[in-house]
């Protein structure tokens, strides 16, 4: 029966299966994203969360973790730590030359710092 529609009126129902995978998938990537915030902002306020999330995702493989929002919230909360302490020890005036470089190398990609 299929083979008897001209092709026209099979490709329709491709493009339209397309278009509504398409539209799910942004809507749970806008959803995963909002998750993401909601936890850092709960790692924010909540030392102890910080703590629950990194034994929970500690024990999650890689490539697990990176789909559970804890984690990715956790994740960038841990980077944005590191951020703040590395920008902070770059304002004091009393560095060794390592921590100078490091300061200077932070924003590049690729650097050893």
């Amino acid at each position: 029966m299929l083979a008897s529609l001209p092709r026209l009126l099979r490709v329709v129902p491709v493009a339209v299966l397309c278009v509504a995978t398409a539209s799910a998938f942004a809507t749970s990537s806008r959803d995963f994203a909002a998750q993401v915030d909601a936890h850092r902002a709960e790692m924010a306020r909540n030392g102890a969360v910080v703590a629950q999330t990194a034994l929970l995702c500690g024990n999650l493989p890689s490539d697990r973790a990176m789909e559970e929002p804890k984690c990715v919230a956790l994740h960038l909360h841990m980077r944005a730590l590191a951020a703040k302490e590395r920008h902070g020890s770059c304002g004091a005036g009393d560095s060794t030359i390592t921590q100078v470089a490091r300061c200077l190398l932070g924003g590049l990609a690729g650097s050893a710092a």
